[in-house]
């Protein structure tokens, strides 16, 4: 029997609108260790617990930034990260709470989140491209404070992850 006959009975379904979505319009994905589902939208972060989406706008998480959410992750605790423009923002759904940290910049520079790595309850790995340069920066949040730890020039690459416990920077 080859690879492709035993998985004869995937099932895919394309969410949209229809099935509650706020966009089809999705930056990123995080499940949480409870099961929910996370997206980041252009208009609004959703939570997909099996059976309906539910949307979360500033006004629903005190503290949380206006859209478009570029970049999410979730942490073990059940916390989420969100990139949100040039500010790293931690969600405790449980708590209705969001707090925010901007990314520093230079004066007419902007950023915008690309990607995030937890690592821990208090420390995150962020790609962030830079406005109007294009340059790809790595940066370290650890407890409140930023520290740069590199950057690329005018890069196409946007991707980071773990192997063997080293941070892959792709």
């Amino acid at each position: 029997m080859s690879v492709a006959q035993e998985h004869t009975s995937i099932y895919l379904h394309r969410y949209g609108y229809e099935d509650g979505m706020s966009h089809r319009n999705v930056f990123g994905v995080a499940q949480t260790p409870d099961g929910l589902i996370w997206l980041a939208t252009i208009n609004a972060l959703n939570r997909y617990d099996s059976y309906r989406f539910r949307h979360y706008a500033p006004s629903d998480l005190t503290g949380l930034p206006a859209p478009p959410y570029q970049a999410i992750a979730a942490t073990p605790q059940g916390a989420l990260w969100l990139g949100c423009g040039a500010q790293l923002t931690r969600v405790q759904p449980q708590g209705h709470r969001a707090r925010s940290w901007p990314i520093p910049a230079d004066e007419g520079e902007e950023w915008q989140i690309h990607e995030i790595l937890p690592q821990g309850a208090h420390t995150c790995h962020v790609l962030a491209r830079a406005l109007p340069s294009g340059r790809l920066y790595w940066w370290r949040w650890h407890q409140g404070a930023w520290q740069e730890v590199g950057w690329q020039p005018a890069a196409e690459s946007t991707a980071m992850s773990r192997w063997r416990g080293t941070i892959l920077w792709l």
